[in-house]
């Protein structure tokens, strides 16, 4: 298996976020039908929140 670089990995994370930051009301869709929570919890609550702990969890360890 190849290895990746830490910048690479990055990289791959933040575009992880944009595209669930652009697709938020269709994941929020998908998030509701999968668990039944109301749209209005998955698409201010949930959704938002899985995209910011990928983008924090890369900002933390370089402060």
């Amino acid at each position: 298996m190849k290895k990746m670089s830490a910048s690479e990995r990055s990289r791959l994370i933040y575009k992880l976020a944009d595209l669930m930051e652009e697709h938020k009301e269709a994941l929020a869709q998908l998030d509701t039908l999968d668990n039944g929570k109301p749209i209005g919890e998955t698409t201010n609550a949930d959704v938002p929140l899985q995209s910011n702990t990928s983008v924090i969890m890369l900002d933390g360890p370089l402060r």
